[in-house]
């Protein structure tokens, strides 16, 4: 029983001692964390892509909000245009003198 024991003791005693040195590789990659460079240059070109995408997009979304606004304003000065016509057409048919039918 006293050799079982003693054979617990120094199984605990290596745990132990295993678990300082675990601990203490953590602790020392907290500190000083390492990075994969293959990942790194990986996520920084995801990223690049992804900036010049959304800079495209932006891009994209201001032209098609001028070309809306230019079609608005199109559109505007067409309806404008529209009501002169239909008033000198109104205008027009008051003018016209009414003929007898032969």
């Amino acid at each position: 029983m006293y050799d079982q024991l003693r054979i617990l003791e120094k199984m605990i005693l290596d745990i132990k001692k295993q678990y300082q040195l675990v601990s203490a590789e953590l602790s020392s990659l907290k500190q000083h964390p390492v990075s994969d460079p293959q990942e790194l240059a990986a996520l920084t070109t995801k990223l690049n892509t992804s900036h010049s995408e959304r800079d495209s997009a932006k891009k994209q979304l201001n032209d098609l909000d001028k070309r809306y606004q230019s079609l608005a304003e199109a559109h505007h000065m067409i309806g404008e245009e529209q009501d002169k016509l239909q008033k000198q057409v109104s205008q027009l048919q008051q003018q016209k003198p009414v003929t007898a039918t032969k």
